[in-house]
């Protein structure tokens, strides 16, 4: 037992958080008197029993006990309340006496009362306050005559009682009480609760009570104008125009336009019409009164009270004016102080009392000084380390605060070191001791606070016992019980009464977050009774009457509107907006309403519509996103749907899901569908139980019923299909007769008319645009098989058409496979074409052809079984046949050849049944790795050793010279003259012969040895014995120089025969002469 008490003793840690010293019952004849306080334990308000010890002390520290303890064990604590019976005797003689608090925890069951451990004492000790100090009334008795009696048992005659003449009660036993002597009911001396405007009355009412609209986003504002606001750090602006432009902090501004220019300016209070309107960059300033410091701009630490008091200044400093039109001199004076209305203070570090004509009496019957002024002897003003105390014992305990202003009887009274504050009303502020840069206004307004900094309290009673910081509450019993919650905004007639403890919350309107209690925090409730009963929610915007009032713990809501989650309790992370929104949801989490109605009925969550009625009818069905009027508006349990667009889903009432349904009327009729995604007004309009569809743009699939997986894009595309599935169609119009299956159109009119044609694939602008009944195509390109299937006889099959217009001519040619713009677009009938290339094959009308390249085989008209390869490869060929061209403008030479063959770039092939290898003239070599046979007569062939052989036919036996003719062909060897043309003499011989110089040489080439003639040197001496390639000397005509030799024979035989002539002479002349020479004997032949 002693462990757990000493374990408990630990763990409370007991903060003093305000004490409200209340008499309930105060005995005529005896000092008793009750007492009630508040105890936190871990920050928490305590619960549970607690023992007290309580002593009477004559000083706030220190000092003298007086009178005994008074103990008072096992006292029940709830939500931090407790209430005792204190009697101390005869110990309160009217000097001040401070109250010391002492706890630990209660008394457990069978505890030994000697290890509860010792008590906590609760610092500060607590001033008694007047009422519980009235026990003294004992020693009064009666006041039979008493010039000031705060509280008398029995007064025979006074003349006022509260303050209040006496003249103006009328006793309870008043016959005018109940008969019909003036005022009699409905008179305008009561106040009335009627529907139309009351004339004036004066009147001093409580309770709760309805106000018009309120307007506002980051501030309040009244009928569209700012009105309240608190920006930046430690602000405060009230009316119109107020602060518009400051971005320094710790500025109080009230009245229309009061400081309406500052914008570096800080500390400073500004309170009237247009006070301070000039005010740029100076700080510390209080103006009260209309247009009070209009003209400073920049002068520091001015203080003005009254009607357009110190309006004068402009860069002065310290300066003070109080009453109307109270000025100074010149904008420039410091320290210098005008009192009095129309006073006017001409010189620095001087105080002018009263007017200067002499018009005024000063009268101080008691003491006046420099730090503050008297009136018997009671301080009504003093100004001393840059604050300004007005009214009796406002600020009367200061001692080191500065920058403070309390206006008002009691107003700051118990500050002692508490900086920066301003207090106007009776009492405001009163227990503050260090709090600082708070801003009250308003009878008993933070009366109790002793230390909370940063806060600013407009209306009566307002924050009365907070002890907190950054709070801000405007209007009567607004954040009246806060005590330790910070942070936190209250606008509106009790808005955030009972909250204690919760921070960052953010109420406006009557009764707004009202019963809030509880910890939740970081809410902001705006309109009447939104956000009314919340005790644990946290993190919640409500917006609009009534929105969000039944929320007891829900968190993370927004709510904007009229009724918008009225019956929400405890649902989490909603949005709501627009009147009637989410009204009679209980629970549901996640869902995002926005529109009238939307969503009104929902229980379910992860929802999210947008439009009037949008959702309206949903209960159970989760993770829906409907946006447009009455988008989704019947769907009751359907989940995982997304309507987007007037209407979108409208109709759908059963459990369809996963559908996404974007434009006017989109998926309207769907029942049961689900996976759907319709995309434009009226696509997928009549579909009721089609699923896994695709529909984008205008009317697209509008007439489908029950088709499936079909995709499609564009406007009217697909829009007339009942049935059909595995469509997927792109572009206006495309498929939009279609009622077959497993077709894909893409491009504006892409298969338009097909109706029953299945597996075909259309891609181009009208692209395969007339297909009715035609399967198995496929068309890529604009007008591609454009008129397929256009005949009305049979149908178009298994083609496929790439490019623009290709195939755009066919009807009922079949198996096809045309690529390229413009190729094959004649052709009507004809089947099994391969043509590919821009115009290829454009004119073609027959079949089995193959044409490659583009223009290649273009002038084809009913050739067939022809194959072109190479750009415009073929090109001459009409209606020839079997025809095979390989190359760049490799052709036929004419147009109706047969079996002609060209291979090579610009080869030509000039007959029928011939095969052209390369471009005539013998420019192209043709090297053959392997055998080649040329017709049947001739053989080349090669052997391991590189040997070359060539078998002629009809050559006979033994050697016969091969000769390459002008088109560079092998054959046999001619000189006919049948072959020949400009025939002439060459009669170069001898002396050509004698010019040809024979050499030996290796070949650089395999270094083989071998002799001959140079061709360079022959082609010097005779270029017709030499043969050129690619116009160089190539080689020599080994066999004409025969030729030359024939004629060189013929020079020698004459030269012979002229010589024999001579020799005979000769002979004749010696045999004359010696005929026994031997020369001349006669030789036998």
């Amino acid at each position: 037992m002693a462990n757990y008490l000493s374990t408990a003793t630990r763990r409370v840690v007991l903060m003093w958080s305000f004490i409200v010293l209340l008499v309930f019952t105060v005995f005529s004849q005896t000092t008793e008197f009750s007492y009630q306080g508040s105890l936190n334990d871990s920050s928490q308000p305590a619960n549970g029993t607690y023992d007290f010890e309580f002593v009477l002390f004559d000083s706030l520290a220190g000092g003298s006990q007086v009178g005994s303890v008074v103990t008072r064990n096992s006292v029940s604590v709830a939500d931090g309340v407790f209430t005792v019976s204190l009697d101390f005797g005869a110990q309160f003689p009217g000097t001040a006496r401070w109250l010391e608090v002492r706890v630990r925890p209660g008394t457990p069951p069978s505890a030994n009362q000697a290890n509860l451990g010792s008590f906590t004492v609760l610092a500060p000790r607590q001033s008694i306050a007047s009422v519980p100090y009235a026990v003294r009334s004992l020693s009064a008795g009666n006041a039979d005559s008493a010039t000031t009696a705060t509280t008398a048992t029995t007064a025979n005659n006074a003349s006022s009682l509260g303050g209040i003449a006496a003249s103006q009660y009328v006793l309870t036993t008043d016959p005018r009480m109940t008969d019909a002597r003036t005022p009699t009911s409905g008179s305008g001396n009561y106040i009335q609760n009627t529907n139309s405007l009351q004339s004036s009355s004066n009147f001093n009412i409580s309770g709760t009570g309805k106000g018009n609209v309120f307007d506002a986003q980051t501030e309040f504002r009244i009928t569209g104008n700012r009105v309240l606001a608190t920006p930046g750090g430690q602000n405060l602006f009230v009316g119109k125009g107020a602060g518009t432009s400051t971005t320094e902090a710790d500025n109080t501004f009230v009245g229309d336009n009061a400081g309406g220019t500052n914008t570096t300016g800080g500390d400073n209070v500004f309170i009237g019409v247009a006070s301070g309107f000039n005010n740029l960059s100076a700080s510390e300033n209080t103006f009260v009164g209309f247009g009070s410091g209009n003209s400073t701009t920049n002068g520091n630490r001015n203080t003005a009270l009254g009607w357009t008091a110190l309006n004068a200044n402009t860069g002065g400093t310290n300066n003070t004016a109080l009453g109307a039109n109270s000025n100074v001199g010149s904008g420039t004076l410091t320290f210098a102080t005008a009192i009095g209305a129309d006073t006017v203070v001409s010189t620095s570090n001087t105080i002018q009392l009263g007017r200067s004509n002499g018009l005024d009496k000063v009268l101080v019957p008691g003491i006046l000084d420099s730090a503050s002024i008297s009136f018997g002897g009671v301080s009504v003003f003093s100004s001393s380390g840059d604050n300004v105390f007005v009214g009796p014992s406002a600020g009367s305990s200061n001692s080191g605060g500065v920058a403070n202003s309390f206006f008002g009887s009691f107003a700051g009274e118990s500050n002692t070191i508490g900086t920066s504050n301003s207090f106007f009303g009776v009492n405001t502020g009163r227990a503050n001791l260090s709090g600082e840069r708070n801003s009250y206004f308003g009878t008993l307004a933070g009366q109790n606070g002793i230390g909370g900094n940063d806060n600013t309290f407009f209306g009566f009673a307002t924050g009365a016992s907070n002890q907190a910081s950054g709070n801000s509450f405007f209007g009567t019993g607004a954040g009246n019980q806060n005590t330790t919650g910070n942070d936190n905004a209250f606008f509106g007639l009790n808005a955030g009464g009972n909250n204690t403890i919760a921070t960052k919350n953010s109420f406006f309107g009557s009764g707004a977050g009202q019963l809030q209690s509880g910890a939740g925090g970081e809410n902001s409730f705006f309109g009447f009774n939104s956000g009314n009963k919340n005790n644990g929610g946290v993190v919640n915007t409500f917006v609009g009457a009534y929105s969000g009032e039944e929320n007891t713990v829900g968190t993370s809501n927004s709510f904007f509107g009229v009724n918008t989650g009225r019956s929400n309790t405890d649902g989490e992370r909603n949005s709501y907006f627009g009147t009637l929104a989410g009204q009679n949801g209980v629970s549901g989490n996640d869902n995002t309403f926005f529109g009238y109605s939307a969503g009104s009925q929902n229980q379910a969550t992860g929802n999210s519509f947008f439009g009037t009625s949008a959702g309206n009818q949903n209960t159970t069905g989760d993770d829906n996103s409907f946006f447009g009027l009455a988008a989704g508006a019947n769907n009751t349990t359907g989940t995982k749907n997304s309507f987007f667009g007037s209407g979108a889903g409208q109709q759908q009432s059963g459990s369809g899901g996963e559908n996404s349904f974007f434009g006017f009327n989109s998926g309207n009729k769907n029942n049961g569908g689900v996976a759907n995604t319709f995309v434009g007004a009226y696509s997928g309009e009549e579909n009721t139980v089609g699923t896994s569809n695709s529909f984008f743009g205008v009317n697209t699939g509008r007439s489908n019923v029950g088709g499936e997986r079909n995709s499609y894009f564009g406007t009217l595309a697909g829009q007339n299909g009942v049935s059909g599935n595995d469509n997927t169609f792109f572009g206006f119009s495309a498929g939009s007769q279609n009622q077959a299956s497993g077709n894909s159109f893409f491009g504006t009119g892409a298969g338009n008319q097909n109706t029953s044609g299945l597996g075909n694939s259309f891609f181009g602008l009208n692209a395969g645009a007339n297909n009715t009944t035609g399967n198995d195509n496929s068309f890529f390109g604009r007008g591609a098989g454009q008129n397929n299937d256009n005949s009305g006889a049979s149908n178009g099959n298994n083609n496929s058409f790439f490019g623009r217009d290709a195939g755009i001519g066919n009807t009922i040619g079949i198996r096809n496979t045309v690529v390229g713009a413009y190729a094959m677009v004649l052709n009507q009938t004809g089947s099994a074409n391969t043509i590919v290339g821009r115009s290829a094959g454009n004119k073609t009308t027959s079949g089995d052809n193959s044409f490659f390249g583009t223009f290649s085989g273009f002038e084809n008209t009913s050739g067939e079984r022809n194959t072109f390869l190479g750009r415009n490869a073929g090109n001459a060929n009409v209606t020839g046949s079997n025809n095979t061209t390989i190359g760049f403008n490799s052709d036929v030479a004419s147009s109706g050849l047969q079996f002609a063959t060209a291979i090579g770039a610009e080869a030509v092939v000039t007959s029928s049944n011939m095969i052209q290898l390369g471009r005539a003239g013998g420019l192209d070599d043709v090297d053959i790795p392997g055998e080649l046979r040329v017709r049947r007569e001739a053989r080349f062939d090669m052997d391991a050793r590189f040997n070359l052989f060539v078998e002629v036919g009809n050559l006979g036996a033994g050697a016969t010279s091969l000769c390459i003719d002008a088109s560079d062909r092998i054959s046999n060897c001619s000189s006919s003259i049948r072959y020949k043309t400009n025939v002439n003499r060459f009669d170069s011989g001898l002396d050509l012969i004698r010019r040809l110089r024979p050499v030996s040489f290796k070949w650089k080439d395999g270094g083989m040895s071998d002799m001959g003639l140079v061709a360079e040197e022959v082609a010097e001496v005779e270029p017709l014995l030499t043969t050129t390639r690619n116009g160089k000397i190539e080689g020599v005509k080994y066999d004409r120089v025969g030729v030359v030799l024939v004629n060189a024979v013929k020079e020698q035989q004459q030269q012979i025969e002229k010589l024999e002539t001579k020799v005979k002479a000769l002979k004749a002349i010696v045999c004359e002469l010696k005929p026994e020479a031997e020369v001349c004997k006669k030789i036998d032949d």
